[in-house]
């Protein structure tokens, strides 16, 4: 932990002394302004009448915070994104924000794009069977692929599917699966 430490002071240090800010700098920052300046705040958002944050469901809450006070004096704001693709939850990102996204913004609009074209049938099947298994989602899944393709699980005529995900000796990847009732 003390080289953890030692390497983050030394990268704290680097970006004051060339005057440098990444990229969370920057987002605490412009949060930062955007509480403690009214009028800096009511600037900007009036400056930028309307904001689109694509693969909204990899945000975090500091960034859709920011979001929030830029669009403190219109509330125009759309987002895209997919509850069921989050994949940035190591750098903070929570699906919440897309599934809170209608209370922030009252008089929300959603339109659920559920067709999908990149996928084989069998394939989407499969995802829709482990989205399936989590308990919060908005989604109720996509249908129709590219082409029919090869079934990737089944038992039965019942609907019924699994997966299994196997372990290769240092892939990480743990043993799963997912079985519709």
């Amino acid at each position: 932990m003390d080289d953890l430490n030692r390497l983050k002071n030394a990268y704290q240090a680097a970006k004051r002394q060339k005057q440098l800010l990444d990229y969370d700098d920057l987002l605490v920052m412009l949060r930062q302004l955007l509480l403690m300046d009214e009028s800096a705040r009511a600037t900007i958002s009036r400056l930028y009448r309307y904001i689109l944050v694509d693969e909204y469901q990899d945000t975090n809450r500091l960034q859709a915070e920011v979001v929030r006070k830029l669009a403190a004096s219109h509330n125009n704001v759309m987002v895209v994104g997919d509850d069921s693709q989050s994949i940035y939850a190591f750098r903070g990102a929570t699906f919440k924000n897309i599934m809170d996204f209608p209370q922030l913004f009252p008089g929300t609009q959603i339109y659920k794009l559920e067709e999908n074209y990149r996928s084989t049938q069998p394939i989407l099947n499969l995802a829709n069977c482990i989205i399936e298994k989590r308990r919060r989602s908005t989604r109720s899944g996509c249908s129709r692929g590219r082409s029919t393709g090869r079934s990737l699980a089944g038992r039965g005529g019942g609907g019924e599917c699994a997966v299994a995900i196997y372990r290769t000796e240092n892939s990480g990847v743990a043993r799963g699966g997912c079985a519709a009732e």
